[in-house]
């Protein structure tokens, strides 16, 4: 059967929509790290939005917006669990467009309450509550199912150093809120047409323009509060042992004389920490006597603290052993103090639901499953008090809010992101580290096996970087 005039024309407009929404999509992912085109984040859902013609079609359309953006971001995990977790191709793809559907639902619930509401809400406040809308979705997002606020919508802006000091005031979601405020007013103005419409988008550019002025006054204050600081210089050694050999008992010694060479290089700086990656100690400190020993040996004549990653074991009550990654203090050769990570990744360090799940293997093969530690402690070296974020712990913001509330004067993220390969996840884990040291007016040291390792001031201001996938070594003075 032919199609008719008003068939093809119906074709042709629902095709375009989806080209906009698309599109949206990526200019969306282009304003995510690595490529931090931070100013394309403001157009995204606009382009989105305005192409979504009717609540009838309008979770469908957030919801493809939302998968196409995740898919793009995201694509990393197929190769973290085909390469680490010997899952078949076709399976890695499936459960990483699985997670992708699942914060899509998140866009396409957006999309549908801002169709619904459209019409029954004032158009001046459209923009308004929508914004918040939004925000609270996306710390849902950050809660629910153990949590995954990976790249929200406001790290686009990570480079935008002025526009998000304002993360000391809201936290990263007021960020989001700024962007999303700007393409729903942005909408609003293009769909009415009207004074009501135009205001709202002048006070979008408005909260743009005050946001930025606050954040340039912001980071001056930070310099002048530094000036106050006590110094110390710290030393980040980053190994970049590749993740198939990291646990090879033939190797193991090796890794660590890499580190020790490393360290060595640093030593006429006179560092007063050290600080190694997470899971630096490529075996259970404490358990394998020959190694522990042989760390404890290097470490006895040296002059300063070592702060590192490490897999640990204790027994439980139960007489059982229990493993935990974790990060500790060591001065002359002795563990003056240690914290198991909290926050632990589902299916990395353990599988949530083993019962159901029995079929699948963990990706960390260094022990059994990891026991979460039960405590948020900060480790002291002398007045300095360290909030340790080991790995994805940094992506959580109240996880460093509690440190900060504990006395902390520095955070320490070690991390391991071998597992990503050179793809963008390590330029997005890196870039949401910026906002823990905004959100409280604190230096971050990061230690990354593999990179990116760095030194963060409290404005979010990257004061030192290294490449990826490189041996490297660095010390800086901070100041706390």
């Amino acid at each position: 059967m032919p199609m008719t005039e008003e068939s093809k024309k119906f074709s042709f407009v629902k095709y375009r929509d989806y080209f906009f929404i698309f599109f949206g999509a990526f200019l969306l992912f282009l304003a995510s790290p690595p490529y931090d085109l931070f100013f394309l984040a403001y157009f995204a859902v606009f382009l989105a939005l305005i192409k979504t013609r009717s609540t009838s079609d309008s979770f469908k359309k957030g919801f493809v917006f939302g998968l196409t953006y995740n898919i793009l971001t995201m694509y990393w995990i197929t190769y973290v669990l085909n390469n680490y977790g010997n899952i078949m191709l076709p399976i890695s793809v499936s459960l990483m467009i699985i997670l992708c559907m699942y914060l899509a639902l998140y866009y396409g619930v957006f999309f549908k309450l801002f169709f619904l509401l459209r019409n029954k809400i004032p158009k001046a406040i459209l923009p308004l509550i929508m914004a918040v809308i939004f925000i609270f979705l996306e710390f849902i997002r950050s809660k629910i199912l153990s949590g995954f606020p990976w790249m929200l919508l406001g790290y686009t802006q990570h480079k935008f150093t002025p526009l998000i000091q304002i993360a000391n005031l809201s936290g990263v979601y007021g960020v989001s809120f700024i962007v999303i405020f700007f393409n729903l007013a942005l909408s609003n103005l293009f769909l009415e047409r009207n004074k009501k419409s135009l205001f709202n988008f002048a006070v979008a550019v408005s909260i743009i323009i005050i946001a930025g002025f606050y954040g340039i006054y912001r980071i001056q204050f930070v310099k002048r509060q530094l000036e106050n600081k006590k110094p110390l210089t710290v030393s980040v050694i980053q190994g970049n042992i590749d993740q198939s050999q990291k646990w090879e008992k033939s190797l193991q010694k090796n890794i660590i004389d890499k580190y020790i060479l490393l360290t060595e290089k640093e030593l006429v700086k006179k560092p007063s920490i050290v600080v190694w990656p997470e899971t630096a100690l490529p075996f259970i400190y404490g358990n394998n006597i020959e190694l522990t020993e042989y760390l404890k040996n290097f470490l006895s004549n040296k002059n300063f603290y070592l702060f590192t990653g490490f897999p640990y074991y204790d027994f439980g009550e139960d007489g059982k052993i229990y493993y935990t990654n974790s990060a500790g203090i060591f001065y002359k050769g002795e563990l003056l103090d240690k914290y198991h990570k909290t926050h632990l990744v589902p299916f990395g360090e353990y599988v949530p639901m083993k019962k159901i799940l029995f079929f699948v293997e963990k990706l960390v093969t260094a022990a059994g499953d990891f026991l979460a530690g039960n405590e948020l402690k900060t480790l002291s070296v002398k007045d300095l008090k360290i909030g340790s974020l080991i790995c994805y712990e940094s992506i959580f913001p109240e996880i460093s809010k509690e440190y900060k509330l504990k006395g902390a004067n520095i955070l320490i993220n070690v991390t391991n992101d071998a597992w990503f390969g050179k793809s963008s996840a390590p330029y997005q884990h890196f870039a949401m580290s910026k906002f823990r040291a905004i959100e409280n007016n604190l230096f971050l040291i990061r230690s990354a096996n593999t990179g990116i390792s760095g030194i963060i001031s409290p404005a979010g201001e990257v004061l030192f970087s290294t490449p990826i996938f490189s041996d490297y070594s660095f010390s800086y003075e901070i100041l706390y």
